[in-house]
């Protein structure tokens, strides 16, 4: 794979403020990568932005005395990024929202308290879209999360952000360039050396916690800087931590199970596996099978999540979150 160096130098930083004035023109504010001046040598392949965008953090709470949902709210920017493009179309250092919408991620109520605690005291990363909604008669600006992070160490981060996980390789001779390193909003990706990820602060649990994140597909993010590692293999770059984040994952819809209180209700196994090696015979006609085990239900009667259809009834699921179910009529034919 063919490399470059990037020496940050006088001149160069020239050609940069030169490229970002030209960049302003009349949006007012160049969307700008911020320069990482510790990085040296990068390589030329770049990650997807799908993968690494586009992740935000807050910056400031909005006490402006006005109407809502145009003052009250807070503000936030996107990470790595000089500037941030808000709803009105228009790029600024930071954009205006009314508040943090966490619904599409599938939080539970313990889960998104924390995030949204967190995202204000600036211990937590969101990544999503800003986007203008409807509420009543009234047109307001939101941080539509996708995903959220939490940091690990809680402190303020320094240095840029990189999504960071293993990417398999392995080596005879130390520095092994283990580590697959995508710098956060940007396209630029590399190999590097490993992470120090107690460098941040972070007590020793979540250090093993964040080193087995490096394994998963989501991997860890990084706020930091880089330095060199020598050893018989050559000299690498590491990436040395002043915060992580891992992602809260969604909460688990929890499998609806026939209630064995009901009348008619009887299980002949709670175990899946043993349910899938057994034959057995329900005398009302109906019975089911599934995470829940196994057994019979009452005659003319159909599972509906926790609930049972009478005879005439159908099941519907329901289009939310969680997941809900609805016992309907059946519509005649004409």
């Amino acid at each position: 794979m063919a490399r470059y160096s990037v020496k940050t130098s006088a001149f160069a930083m020239v050609l940069v403020l030169a490229g970002a004035v030209s960049a302003v023109g009349c949006s007012g504010v160049a969307d700008t990568e911020v320069v990482d001046t510790d990085v040296i040598e990068a390589d030329e392949a770049a990650d997807s932005l799908v993968d690494t965008s586009t992740f935000f953090i807050f910056t400031r709470n909005d006490f402006r005395k006005c109407m809502w949902p145009a003052c009250g709210g807070e503000y936030v920017k996107r990470v790595n990024r000089a500037s941030t493009k808000c709803a009105d179309g228009k790029s600024a250092k930071e954009c205006y929202v009314i508040d943090v919408d966490l619904s599409a991620i599938g939080l539970s109520e313990a889960d998104a308290t924390k995030v949204s605690t967190g995202f204000e005291s600036g211990l937590v990363l969101l990544r999503g879209k800003i986007a203008n909604r409807t509420v009543g008669t009234q047109v307001a600006t939101y941080l539509v999360a996708s995903e959220a992070w939490v940091g690990q160490a809680a402190k303020t981060p320094s240095g840029l952000f990189y999504n960071v996980n293993d990417n398999g390789i392995r080596c005879i001779a130390a520095p092994c360039k283990s580590v697959h390193e995508a710098r956060v909003n940007s396209s630029l990706d590399r190999e590097i050396a490993g992470v120090d990820f107690a460098a941040s602060g972070a007590n020793s649990k979540q250090v093993d916690a964040a080193n087995a994140a490096l394994a998963t597909k989501d991997g860890v993010i990084v706020a930091g800087t880089h330095y060199t590692v020598s050893g018989a293999g050559g000299s690498a770059w590491a990436l040395k931590a002043t915060e992580f984040y891992t992602r809260v994952l969604p909460a688990k819809v929890p499998t609806s199970c026939p209630d064995a209180k009901v009348t008619g209700v009887s299980y002949v196994s709670h175990d899946p596996s043993m349910c899938a090696r057994i034959r057995y015979y329900c005398e009302s006609g109906s019975g089911f099978s599934g995470e829940c085990g196994c057994g019979c239900l009452p005659k003319g009667t159909v599972q509906c999540g926790d609930k049972l259809c009478a005879a005439g009834e159908t099941c519907n699921v329901l289009e939310s979150y969680p997941v809900q179910y609805k016992c309907s009529a059946t519509s005649k034919a004409n």
